[in-house]
């Protein structure tokens, strides 16, 4: 069947512009603005899909936990190398110290004379003691005087001269080992009584520290590696004893902790008294207990966990303390209050990325900003 179409009608659409009809000419322009507002409109959205393409944003679910901070305060002991032997020098007598023979620092011999007492008043006494034994030796028997009386006179004068003698060695005072002299309390001049300590020196041939360590690590009589300072040393096991009860505070952070006695070998003169040892156990930094499938390897060597600080995601790097069961860890490392520790993700998280909750995304879409993340009880939530 033909549909036909009036003459007019087909004119006027083949007809220029210009002679169409005005209703028809204004049709034309209602039409051709709605064909630009369609390519508007395909534009926009074209760019609205341009930028949702290049937009990374994503959703990931997250299982994480608040961390239980705990300062380490209650687990800082501090240790340091003691000379193998220590000996306080002091006065025998009283007396006026007349001359110190060595300066602190200063290395002495063993029964070296470091200090000399005013001996001017025992010399005396010791000299006339001498006189008297002299005057007894020289008498003879006599009815008076028996030759066994005389004797008793001899021997009694005998032992008063060697007891000023012993009382005139007591002014100098001997150093009882090869040493270094570590410090001197009274100086040249000044009175002191019997029973005053002057001097102290010490034996630094060999140097001890007693620490604590995991039992599993150490063996008497075996040698191990401690670090003195920021270098490791080797150090002989002497003693291995039980951890005092001031040092409780160390059970919570190590499974089997003991305290060992250690000494190194330092005839080379290389390490000093007083040098800082560390113990691995001691944490320098706060502590906090995790899951341990939270503890991975970091990419600059140690091990770490990640933490979502303030809506971004942290790699804290950590030293590892004692193992809690089968599925807990004490870790130390710089953790803030509010870090939450990242135990599992559905995607590798990195340094730097940032999250949000997709309930906070849903108050930015209704045109409610929150500059608080809201947090969720529950461990696992999407962002």
């Amino acid at each position: 069947m033909r549909i036909g179409l009036p003459s007019d009608i087909v004119s006027s659409f083949f007809q220029p512009v210009s002679q169409r009809h005005p209703l028809s000419l204004r049709a034309t322009q209602r039409f051709m603005l709605l064909i630009g507002v369609f390519l508007v409109g395909l534009s926009c959205y074209a760019e609205a899909q341009q930028s949702s393409k290049g937009d990374k944003t994503q959703q990931v679910t997250i299982e994480r936990e608040p961390l239980m901070v705990l300062k380490p305060d209650a687990y800082q002991f501090r240790f340091h190398l003691s000379p193998n032997r220590v000996a306080d020098l002091v006065a025998s007598t009283s007396g006026t110290i007349r001359q110190i023979n060595a300066k602190p620092g200063e290395k002495v011999n063993a029964q070296f004379t470091l200090v000399s007492l005013d001996d001017t008043g025992q010399k005396l006494r010791t000299a006339i003691a001498a006189a008297n034994l002299e005057v007894v030796q020289r008498q003879k028997p006599t009815d008076a005087v028996p030759a066994e009386v005389l004797q008793a006179k001899l021997e009694l004068a005998r032992a008063e001269l060697e007891l000023e003698k012993y009382k005139l060695s007591l002014t100098q005072i001997f150093v009882p080992f090869d040493s270094r002299l570590e410090q001197v309390f009274k100086q040249g001049g000044v009175y002191v009584t019997e029973g005053t300590v002057i001097a102290r020196v010490i034996d630094e041939s060999q140097l001890t520290v007693q620490l604590p360590l995991e039992r599993k690590e150490v063996v008497q009589g075996e040698t191990i590696r401690i670090q003195v300072e920021s270098e490791q040393v080797a150090a002989q096991v002497l003693n291995i004893s039980g951890v005092p009860e001031n040092w409780d505070a160390l059970r919570d952070i190590t499974s089997s902790v003991v305290m060992v006695t250690c000494v190194i070998d330092n005839s080379s003169g290389k390490y000093h008294a007083g040098q800082t040892v560390y113990s691995p156990i001691i944490p320098r930094h706060t502590v906090a207990e995790v899951d341990l499938d939270a503890v991975s390897n970091s990419t600059e060597g140690g091990r770490q966990i990640q933490v979502i600080r303030e809506q971004t995601v942290r790699n804290i790097k950590v030293e590892t303390l004692a193992q809690v069961g089968t599925n807990r860890i004490f870790v130390s490392g710089l953790f803030l209050e509010g870090d939450e520790v990242v135990t599992s993700s559905s995607v590798e998280l990195k340094e730097g990325t940032l999250v949000q909750s997709v309930f906070d995304a849903e108050e930015v879409k209704g045109d409610k900003p929150s500059k608080t993340p809201k947090r969720i009880n529950s461990n696992a939530q999407e962002f």
